[in-house]
């Protein structure tokens, strides 16, 4: 029988929740956020596991924001900290928080741009002298420093595309020239999304 003050103390752990303000499908979520975060955990804090994921979608089916699942072990502020100063650094928008207990603690730092490409009224023949796919690559040259096109949604009248950086102005400058970079974008519309 092992003596009492031999014994090892269980770590403490805790559930919390990551929301972040991002339009993203899971693949891109996993990609960007929740993979490098249990990366990071696992080298910060190896008892600490993120224990799944999930995005929230409107009734049209496209994506609002998603959230992450993790139990931390251990010094929990300390590991909440490190969890919200590595996802501001890999690009979460204002708008996402830690949601511990009743109590949410915001983080975030970019800002975010919907840029809907309407292609219902288009002609058809558009399609075929025209690529969506060059349009897109075009339109992430131009980014401004540290921007990028994080992910998109397929809808009913057209794709959007979900674009996140640090300057919302630069940003915003960027995506407005989209109609003049191709045809299939000349219905297009940018509206601030974080």
């Amino acid at each position: 029988m092992t003596p009492f003050w031999n014994k090892r103390a269980e770590p403490t752990t805790e559930s919390v929740m990551v929301h972040l303000n991002a339009r993203l499908q899971p693949e891109h979520r996993g990609q960007i956020f929740e993979d490098p975060l249990a990366e990071l955990l696992e080298t910060r804090s190896p008892q600490s596991v993120v224990t799944g994921a999930g995005t929230v979608v409107n009734p049209e089916g496209g994506q609002e924001s998603c959230d992450i699942f993790v139990d931390l072990a251990g010094d929990i502020d300390s590991s909440i900290r490190t969890i919200t100063e590595f996802l501001e650094s890999a690009g979460a928008p204002v708008g996402s928080f830690v949601e511990r207990g009743s109590r949410r603690i915001p983080f975030g730092s970019y800002r975010g741009l919907a840029l809907r490409v309407d292609v219902t009224g288009l002609a058809p023949e558009l399609f075929q002298e025209y690529d969506m796919n060059d349009f897109i690559g075009t339109l992430k040259a131009q980014l401004p420093e540290k921007a990028a096109l994080q992910s998109w949604w397929n809808g009913p009248h057209g794709t959007t595309f979900y674009f996140y950086g640090p300057d919302i102005d630069a940003l915003q400058e960027s995506l407005s020239r989209a109609p003049s970079l191709s045809p299939l974008a000349r219905d297009s519309r940018v509206e601030v999304i974080a």
